[in-house]
Formats: C-alpha cells, sequence, structure tokens
C-alpha cells in the first residue's frame, strides 16, 4: 500500500515540479488556456448559453497582458537565477578550508582523462574537479549539462587501514551532520527516512538488514531491498535485490540496506519504479571491491540542479569505475557531509537537512 502511495505522490510532485518551474509566461498562458476550455465545456452543457466569441476574446484580451508582465518578470528572474547560479556553482566547487589537507601529489579520478571520457561519451559536456583527496579519500565534483545537475562524489580507499566504517542505530531521525560529529566522521551520507520526512513516522516496508560492529539490529531482507556489507578487514560485498538472506555472518559485520539496484556486475538496472529526476544518493563499490562510491546528486533546484534519475545515477556512477551499486533514500533527504570541507557541501532540496533513521560514514585519522 505504501509503495502505491509514494508512487503516486512522487509522480504528482515530479508533475508539479516540472510545471513550476517552466517560465512563468509558459505557465500564464497554460492555465489560462486550461480556464477557457473549461468554461467552453461549461458553457456547452450549460443551459444559459453565452456568446463564444465574447468568451475568447475576453480570454485571448486578458491574458496576453498576463503574459506580457509574465515576459517582463521572466526576464528579470533569468538574470537573477544566473546571478545564483553562478555563486551556487563557485560555492559547490570552492568548498575547500583554510588549512584543510588537500595533497595535490595523489592522483584524482574526478581529473583523470579516461573518467572525464567515460562521462563525456554518456552525457557529453561533463566538468569535473576534485575537492580533496588525500590517501584514504577523493572527494570530487561532476557537473553534468544534459541532464543539468551537480553531483558530489567520495570515493573511499577501504585498503587503506585507518579507514573505519560507522553506521548508526535506527531508534530516532537525526540529521546527517549531527551524526557525522558525534561519531567524528569525515564523510557521511543519509541512509534510510522510511515513509516520511517526519520524525517518528516509521519505516513502513522499508526495511532490512542493518548490522553495526557484529552486533546484528535488523536483518529483515526481502526481494526488494538490496543491501552492502563490509566484513572486519572493510572488505566490501554487493547482495542485489533477489538475494535475500537473513543470516548473520562475518562478511555482514557492517551492513547497511539500500532502496533499488541501480548497478548488478557492471550492467545498469532499468526500473522506472519511482524513477522521476530528483536529489538522489547512492553507494557502490568496484569490481575489486575494494573502492568505495559514494554519491549525492542535487535537485529541484532550477538554474543550479534538477536532479537525476536512478537510471542516469548508475550511469555517471559506472563511468567513474564503480560495478555494484544501489540507491539509498532520494529527494530531501539526500544530503553529503565533508568535515574537511565545512560541513554539508550539497544543498539538500529543502533548504535545510532532512532526518533520517540511518546515517553512513567514514572515520579515519589524518
Amino acid at each position: 500500500m505504501h509503495s502505491i502511495f509514494n508512487t503516486w505522490i512522487d509522480n504528482i510532485s515530479s508533475a508539479c515540479w516540472r510545471f513550476f518551474n517552466l517560465p512563468l509566461s509558459v505557465s500564464v498562458g497554460a492555465v489560462c488556456f486550461i480556464l477557457l476550455l473549461i468554461i467552453l465545456i461549461f458553457n456547452l452543457f450549460s443551459k444559459r448559453k453565452r456568446n463564444i466569441s465574447n468568451i475568447i476574446v475576453g480570454f485571448f484580451k486578458y491574458g496576453l497582458i498576463l503574459i506580457a508582465i509574465a515576459l517582463i518578470v521572466d526576464y528579470k528572474m533569468s538574470g537573477l537565477y544566473k546571478e545564483v547560479r553562478e555563486l551556487q556553482k563557485r560555492t559547490a566547487v570552492n568548498q575547500v578550508i583554510p588549512g584543510s589537507v588537500h595533497n595535490t601529489d595523489l592522483e584524482s579520478i574526478f581529473t583523470d582523462t579516461k573518467t572525464r571520457e567515460n562521462l563525456q561519451a554518456q552525457f557529453g559536456r561533463v566538468d569535473s574537479m576534485s575537492l580533496y583527496r588525500d590517501s584514504a579519500m577523493d572527494i570530487g565534483s561532476v557537473r553534468l549539462y544534459k541532464p543539468f545537475v551537480q553531483i558530489f562524489v567520495s570515493v573511499i580507499n577501504l585498503d587503506n587501514p585507518k579507514i573505519e566504517i560507522i553506521i548508526d542505530k535506527t531508534n530516532d531521525k537525526t540529521m546527517t551532520s549531527k551524526f557525522a560529529k558525534k561519531y567524528q566522521c569525515k564523510v557521511a551520507i543519509n541512509g534510510e527516512a522510511g515513509i516520511s520526512a517526519h520524525l517518528n513516522t516509521g519505516y513502513g516496508e522499508y526495511i532490512g538488514n542493518i548490522v553495526i560492529n557484529g552486533e546484528t539490529i535488523m536483518l529483515l531482507d526481502s526481494d526488494i531491498r538490496p543491501f552492502l556489507s563490509f566484513d572486519k578487514n572493510n572488505r566490501a560485498k554487493y547482495f542485489p535485490e533477489k538475494i535475500v538472506d537473513v543470516t548473520y555472518t562475518p562478511e555482514k559485520y557492517n551492513t547497511i540496506w539500500g532502496r533499488f539496484d541501480i548497478l548488478v556486475d557492471g550492467k545498469v538496472v532499468i526500473n522506472n519504479f519511482l524513477n522521476n529526476p530528483s536529489p538522489r544518493t547512492a553507494m557502490a563499490i568496484d569490481k575489486e571491491r575494494n573502492r568505495l562510491f559514494l554519491l549525492v546528486a542535487d535537485g529541484r533546484r532550477p538554474g543550479y540542479s534538477m536532479g537525476l534519475d536512478r537510471t542516469e545515477m548508475a550511469h555517471v556512477l559506472k563511468a567513474i569505475g564503480a560495478y555494484d551499486g544501489m540507491s539509498v533514500d532520494p529527494g530531501g533527504s539526500s544530503t553529503m557531509y565533508c568535515s574537511m570541507l565545512g560541513g554539508i557541501i550539497n544543498f539538500p532540496s529543502d533548504n535545510v537537512e532532512r532526518p533520517t533513521y540511518t546515517h553512513f560514514g567514514i572515520r579515519y585519522d589524518s
């Protein structure tokens, strides 16, 4: 029941966002046209007939005046959007705070020629840059233009012995930044928000496996929930949706569930369920299972970033080297925190963080 309800809500909200993202002049014209059709249909079945030509002329006269005003507003707003877009782009790619470690001697995946070629082959024009890197982590931004979206990715070297995987318990919702600060994470992303953005709303059917340092918090896997696990040595393993596993084994020393497969055995998974362009969060690993990819895409922000669907997100991850991966709670929940870059580095679509039940973080000593 929750799936059907959420599908309708997602589709309706997506349609509304797309309508409101149209230029004001187009929106006003569309509303005028719809109202005209409604009045004409009503007049057709009404006992008291009105002169149709007068109705049409009146609508055109006042409609054109409204559209002209809307065109002027659009012109003014376009300049404002450009300013905001440039400001947000500069903010998004210049988050390195004074005094932070930014090792330019290490190679970054985001400046690698092959990575850019892979992204360009899939999406056309691409801008990518490294924001921070050290021996354990490489954090970068990726700007796509078709679709128009700003993406942040953290690539973690799981072979680094300093790496600690941090997953929190699921009793109460909390902010990603609060989780990250509590456990002193270098980087953190949101996990599962359940059936609603509000507190104490419950998971609904969005439940699966979660294990923290060998302690089984929840083992409720199903054939619609993938999960990602790590053993004591941080060796990663991906369990796609079709695998139902509710037994603790050492390879699941740290485990967190996701919502949908997006990459399985190097192949992009096509799934149109709840697959509108949105802010997105994803987790993935490479074929050798020693690199972890954490991705957050901003969305629902005209002039800055409109978001990704899951298929596009999978193509981004595959282009930068991922082999298996899953989506995590999307929308207003999508948040990436990086302590080295001053805190939250993306722009959550609600303008503020949204609390979630679970979070995933990486901790290590620099």
